[in-house]
This record gives structure tokens, C-alpha cells and sequence, in this order.
């Protein structure tokens, strides 16, 4: 035991001792993002509009009123960062809120006129800080290095990919289950060990789900509660 502590010890020093700083991904992209807060303050010459907002605004401007949800979603953007940075730029009447037509439950959030100005003020300077940025790439490899980047961004995690490993053996189960919970306000949380689908109907597969829980029996009774029992 304490032999493999060593190694462990050893090897976490040799790697300090060897590690290269300027050539870690994320010392770089601090890096970067330094340089392009730096450029964007300069170039843009105001601070009314920080480059999430410039997101914001760019996003609703192209596509029209969008509910909080959607505009998370184009922006990349977690839902209670937005939010905060939403409720900033309405009391600054940069955006107005509205209510959804296509669902009463929820609003959608459109750019002001105040806030069109604001933007165009601004995109041109924008689009020079791009160009800035990409300068000392050859042209020819500027889009391979901006889609290397986002490859990057948009690789999912590894615990998500593993969850999503563990949904595709069992996709039927875990439809069934999404929609018992949907349905009927369930909050129990199945484990995903042990579980098996046969396939067949959606009768069937209810039959068929074996699960080593206590709560085996809620889980029948509301999957069984929601999907029609098709023999």
C-alpha cells in the first residue's frame, strides 16, 4: 500500500518538474481571453456592453423574441448567469421582456430599440477584433483553427458522455421513465445498475424492467400510469 502511495507521489513530482506551462491548454486560453477582453475595450472604446451582452443582443437581433431557455442555449450560457445578466440589461432598457404567445407560462425576451443602437454601435468594432485576433494565422488555417476550437467547446464532458453511454443500453427505459416523471411529478431516481429491457411492446418492457430497489414498485405503477398498455 504504501509502495503504490510512492509511485503515485513520484509520479505527480515528475510531472510537476516537467510541466510546460505556456504549452497548457488552459494557461493559452487565459491567455487569449486576456488578450481579447484587452482588444475589445480598445477597439469597441465603451464598457456598456461586455462581450456576453454583445452575445446577447447579437442573438436577438438575428432571431427575433426567444424565450430565456432558447437564448441560453444560443449563447452558451448556463440559465442563472443569465438571468442575473438579463435583469441588468432590462433595467438599462437594452432589452424588454414579453409574453409568450405559444405558451402563457413562460416569457420571451426581445432586443429595444435603445438596445439595437447599442449593438450597431459596436458590431464594427467587433468584427475588426476578429480579424485582429486571427491576424497572425495564415488565412488558409484560420477556419481549421476555429473549428478545432469548437470541437473543443462543444465536447461534452466525460461524466455526460458516460451518462449518455449508460441511457443508449437502455433507451426505451429511459424514455419511459422521463415521461412517468414528466406525467405524474415523480421523484423517485431509479438506479442505472441492474436494469434490464426486453424488446417487445411498451407492455412488455414494463414487465421486463427488473430493478434491485425498494422502490421497484413505484416505478412500475407510474411508467404503468403513463404509457398506454398495448398487449
Amino acid at each position: 500500500m504504501s509502495a503504490d502511495k510512492g509511485m503515485k507521489k513520484n509520479s505527480a513530482a515528475d510531472i510537476a518538474r516537467n510541466w510546460q506551462l505556456e504549452g497548457g491548454i488552459g494557461f493559452l486560453l487565459r491567455l487569449l481571453e486576456a488578450r481579447y477582453d484587452v482588444l475589445y475595450q480598445n477597439l469597441t472604446a465603451q464598457s456598456d456592453i461586455t462581450p456576453r451582452q454583445f452575445g446577447v443582443l447579437i442573438a436577438l437581433y438575428q432571431q427575433g423574441p426567444l424565450t430565456p431557455s432558447v437564448l441560453a442555449e444560443h449563447i452558451s450560457c448556463d440559465r442563472n448567469t443569465l438571468s442575473e445578466m438579463l435583469k441588468r440589461m432590462t433595467a438599462r432598457k437594452l432589452i424588454a421582456k414579453k409574453s409568450n404567445s405559444e405558451d402563457r407560462r413562460s416569457i420571451q425576451v426581445q432586443i429595444t430599440a435603445k438596445g439595437e443602437q447599442a449593438l450597431l454601435g459596436v458590431v464594427p468594432a467587433a468584427a475588426e477584433l476578429q480579424n485582429m485576433m486571427l491576424a497572425p494565422l495564415r488565412k488558409e488555417d484560420r477556419a481549421h483553427f476555429l473549428k478545432c476550437m469548437l470541437a473543443i467547446a462543444k465536447a461534452a464532458p466525460a461524466s455526460a458522455a458516460r451518462e449518455a453511454s449508460q441511457e443508449n443500453r437502455f433507451p426505451l427505459f429511459r424514455i419511459m421513465l422521463y415521461r412517468a416523471r414528466y406525467r405524474t411529478g415523480s421523484r423517485f431516481n431509479p438506479p442505472r445498475k441492474d436494469v434490464s429491457v426486453q424488446a417487445g411492446s411498451p407492455a412488455s418492457s414494463i414487465r421486463s424492467i427488473r430493478l434491485s430497489n425498494s422502490r421497484k414498485n413505484a416505478t412500475i405503477s407510474a411508467l404503468a400510469r403513463c404509457l398506454p398498455m398495448h398487449a
